[in-house]
């Protein structure tokens, strides 16, 4: 059997989760790594939070699943 995903399905499957509060929170992370990668790449130059915000999203994210 194969299975073919994504590098954030491959994430979500590795980081291992508990539960729909940790999946969605994990699925920001990926997605705020997902953001950093194209504004390195130069794909996108909007308005786009700076590191330390998503860092900040990220901790009350958390905080409020636990």
């Amino acid at each position: 059997m194969v299975f073919e995903m994504d590098r954030g399905a491959w994430m979500i499957l590795v980081m291992g989760f508990d539960g729909a509060e940790a999946l969605r929170i994990k699925k920001e992370f990926v997605s705020a790594f997902d953001r950093l990668e194209q504004i390195a790449m130069g794909k996108s130059m909007q308005m786009v939070p700076s590191a330390d915000q998503l860092i900040s999203q990220a901790a009350t994210g958390i905080r409020r699943s636990q």
